[in-house]
């Protein structure tokens, strides 16, 4: 083989490891690798039954799952292009490590006989990483990009939620703490005096700090129920700390599921722009780039121009004049309802370019590739002169 096919070659694998959408040979690799991902953190949560501790067949499962994940961490680490110590510190990779290092430990540890049982049960529960394994799978990925652009956008909202939160619980702690902290009774032992609350039972709330934990479980809806007020006082404390945490959690959490909603609608497009700019043409051959491209670039145009228009317009509606005069008043609606109106017929527009089913039709037409190809010559003019 020449050194210049080396190179491709290298390439090649590297994708095929890790792209699971690169060829049949590399999804089959990433079902086997999701397979022992499965297999294996059953038999570790199978493993702490009783009627499964020490079974031989579980010892069989763990050799073969740690040897597909060792030759796969390999064979990467192998082929990986770049330096070998950023391969070895990414995130992912990390887990990858930890998930393998445990049960070649174990083998260090055990065949030198030494008394180590503390850390082999730290290296055991280790194994349970192993499960972050799956977000490395392509559409994992893509959630948790999601999910990430959803906390990232909602960074105001969450903190405005932590800090309600912070000074809700440290409200009603403290009125919870003075109506049901009992009256002083010394112990019938003559240990340390004990607070009986007025039905006779030791009260839980020996101070606000302590008192703190009932707040959040309370404020949070979970109600474990380990501590909780019986005097009237500390009965109506309770209920209106039950209804501000419902208040205190739904506001800001609605902020944070329209983010989410308006990620996983960006991700939804960027997914068909790719399928769109991937797939093959049906507008003819020759060699020539496929038009499919030019309806993608113009849908990504218009979620552009979408997106700043949008912010256009809520700057002109709070600018908007809306007086007490039902002229004033009916203006300020006819200008939301066309601004609504002008939002969803981009929104369409949008989907109607990125839809493949829809293209299909277009690109029969004949004559499609000749004027997909003027079209791609006049975005490329404008973009010269921007």
């Amino acid at each position: 083989m020449d050194d210049t096919a080396r190179p491709s070659l290298r390439l090649a694998i590297e994708r095929t490891l890790n792209d699971p959408s690169y060829s049949r040979l590399a999804s089959f690799i990433s079902n086997v690798v999701l397979i022992a991902i499965i297999v294996s953190t059953a038999s570790f949560v199978v493993g702490t039954m009783d009627a499964f501790e020490g079974a031989e067949w579980l010892n069989h499962v763990e050799v073969a799952v740690v040897a597909i994940f060792t030759a796969e961490y390999v064979s990467r680490f192998a082929v990986h292009y770049g330096s070998r110590v950023s391969f070895v510190v990414q995130p992912l990779n990390l887990v990858d490590l930890l998930a393998i290092l445990p049960f070649y430990a174990e083998l260090a540890f055990g065949a030198a006989n030494t008394p180590s049982s503390d850390v082999l049960r730290v290296l055991r529960v280790l194994r349970v990483v192993r499960i972050f394994r799956v977000f490395k799978l392509a559409n994992f990925v893509e959630s948790m990009r999601v999910v990430g652009t959803c906390m990232a956008e909602s960074t105001d909202a969450l903190g405005l939620l932590v800090f309600f939160l912070c000074i809700a619980v440290l409200i009603f702690a403290s009125l919870l703490f003075y109506a049901e902290s009992g009256v002083r009774t010394p112990a019938s032992d003559g240990g340390a005096d004990v607070f009986l609350r007025s039905d006779g039972s030791e009260s839980p709330f020996t101070s606000i700090p302590a008192t703190f934990w009932w707040a959040i479980v309370t404020m949070t809806t979970v109600g474990y129920g380990d501590s909780f007020p019986v005097e009237p006082a500390g009965k109506l404390i309770a209920t209106f700390a039950m209804l501000t945490g419902v208040l205190v959690l739904a506001l800001p959490i609605s902020v944070i599921g329209s983010n989410f909603t308006d990620a996983y609608a960006a991700s939804l497009k960027a997914r068909a722009y790719h399928e769109l700019l991937e797939a093959p043409s049906g507008g003819g051959g020759g060699g020539a780039p496929p038009p499919n491209d030019v309806f993608a670039h113009a849908a990504q145009r218009v979620d552009a121009h979408a997106a700043e228009l949008q912010r256009l317009l809520d700057a002109t509606s709070h600018a908007f004049t809306r007086g007490r005069e039902p002229a004033a008043r009916a203006l300020g609606v006819q200008f939301d309802v066309q601004c609504a109106a002008v939002q969803q017929a981009l929104g369409g527009l949008s989907r109607l370019l990125s839809n493949k089913q829809v293209l299909e039709v277009l690109l029969r037409e004949e004559g499609a590739r000749q004027g997909a190809e003027k079209a791609r010559a006049k975005l490329g003019r404008e973009r010269a002169l921007v």
